[in-house]
């Protein structure tokens, strides 16, 4: 891969970004493409299992498994907060956390769209 690789961790918001905007052939290209790695945390695995209308959880936990360029270890559970394990392990991996989440200090899924 190249020195230029985008490499992040979706939130579970980003995921549902993807089915709303139809941008999972969009990041298929790109992980093909090596211009983008998406780590898959199993904290984000957790939220998506819990998704209580049935067919969106499919989609989504299909999406998950389909542009996942590696999945991470479970997180420090010594943290508190599920956003907050999500940018520690993005972090840990040198990678951002693609969030809407307003609190976090993360990438907009509208810029990581944008850098597809």
């Amino acid at each position: 891969m190249s020195t230029d690789v985008i490499r992040v961790v979706l939130d579970s918001n980003a995921y549902d970004a993807v089915l709303e905007h139809d941008d999972a052939e969009r990041i298929l290209t790109a992980l093909e493409q090596g211009r983008v790695e998406i780590l898959a945390s199993p904290v984000v695995l957790g939220e998506l299992r819990r998704v209580a209308d049935m067919y969106r959880q499919a989609d989504l936990l299909a999406l998950y498994y389909e542009v996942q360029s590696r999945r991470l270890a479970a997180p420090d559970p010594s943290l508190k907060s599920a956003d907050h394990l999500l940018l520690a392990q993005a972090e840990a991996e040198g990678a951002r956390l693609v969030s809407d989440d307003k609190a976090l200090d993360a990438l907009r899924y509208a810029d990581f769209r944008a850098l597809l």
